[in-house]
C-alpha cells in the first residue's frame, strides 16, 4: 500500500499552503491522486487523502 498524506502533510511536504493543495485539487491541478477515507476528521467537505507515490 502506498503511503497517505493529509492535505496538511502534503502541503508541508512540497512546502505550499495548505489552501493552495485544497484550491490545486477542486480546480484538477498538478496533485497526486486524492482519495476519501471515510470515518477521518476533514476540515471541510473537499479534504482527502493524497496517495504519494514511492
Amino acid at each position: 500500500m502506498e503511503p497517505l498524506l493529509t492535505a496538511k502533510g502534503l502541503a508541508e511536504k512540497l512546502g505550499l499552503a495548505e489552501q493552495t493543495i485544497y484550491n490545486r485539487n477542486s480546480n484538477g491541478g498538478d496533485l497526486p491522486p486524492s482519495i476519501k477515507i471515510p470515518g477521518g476528521h476533514p476540515k471541510s467537505p473537499s479534504d482527502g487523502h493524497f496517495k504519494i507515490p514511492q
